[in-house]
């Protein structure tokens, strides 16, 4: 009896078996029959959810151009899986399919309806300007702050944040007891756990001579991305407030992808893959 540590080839070769597994896998998973679900809708709906109106302007442009429609798929339109046996009356069925259609057709009005507003609300926030952000919404939709709390708080630490990076230091020093001190113990708290732990970092980068040199946790604060990251939190709140799922149809399929993926892991005793989107794209 011999060990081989890896100090020579295996006689078996483990890694290719793997890959033709996963191979086989796939090609299963690709010959099985799927509803038909239209790209060009899937993102459609990604451009009118989050108010790229230019980009959509384009988009359907080219796709005039090209002889296709302008569907707009939202996930509401995705048929039930019914199992096996259980049999809708005919009748039954058609009320259904015409009450989902009724109600997409509300949720396509409404995104097209608040789109332009939706998107002037983003570009304040995504520019520094958040007391615009506050009274246009304010103005547009009355009460919707009130009704999103943590939406609020998040414009009022995006507020804090600008006056920061303006340099108006002691300003924000008197926004924040003023505005900020209304989340911490013994006034109130913080809408969640999460948001009592983001506040003690953007409390934090008053600490910094220049808060543009701030380390984690508080650089992230700083960046576009976080910019990004409460004009969607504002995106999503007015989307609510008109029945819309705040999440995109793509973001929602990627959802049920992961929780689906994660279950068959369950089930397999934790083998098998976990689903990575960076991995999939780069394929």
């Amino acid at each position: 009896m011999s060990f081989n540590f890896g100090s020579a080839p295996f006689l078996f070769d483990v890694q290719r078996f793997a890959a033709s597994q996963r191979s086989a896998r796939h090609s299963h998973i690709e010959l099985t029959p799927t509803p038909p679900v239209s790209i060009d809708g899937l993102v459609r709906a990604y451009l009118l959810h989050f108010n790229y109106a230019e980009t959509l302007a384009k988009f359907d442009s080219s796709d005039s151009a090209a002889g296709n429609g302008g569907e707009v798929l939202i996930l509401d339109e995705l048929e039930p899986i019914v199992p096996r046996g259980n049999i809708l009356p005919k009748a039954q069925t058609a009320l259904g399919a015409n009450c989902a259609a009724t109600r997409c057709t509300t949720l396509l009005e409404h995104m097209l309806s608040t789109m332009m507003h939706r998107r002037q609300l983003r570009l304040h926030v995504l520019r520094g300007d958040v007391q615009a952000a506050f009274d246009l919404s304010n103005r547009l939709f009355p009460a919707l702050l009130a009704r999103h709390p943590y939406v609020q708080f998040r414009l009022q630490c995006q507020y804090f944040i600008e006056m920061l990076r303006r340099g108006e230091a002691m300003a924000a020093v008197a926004y924040a007891q003023s505005e900020l001190t209304v989340y911490q113990p013994p006034l109130g708290r913080a809408p969640t756990r999460a948001a009592a732990s983001e506040l003690d970092n953007v409390i934090a980068l008053i600490a910094y001579d220049d808060p543009c040199t701030a380390e984690e946790p508080q650089a992230s604060l700083m960046s576009r991305a976080y910019r990004e990251s409460t004009a969607d939190c504002l995106n999503e709140a007015v989307l609510e407030e008109h029945g819309i799922p705040p999440q995109c149809t793509i973001e929602r399929l990627f959802r049920h992808l992961m929780i689906v993926t994660e279950v068959n892991r369950e089930a397999n005793l934790g083998y098998g893959d976990s689903l990575c989107v960076d991995d999939r794209l780069s394929e």
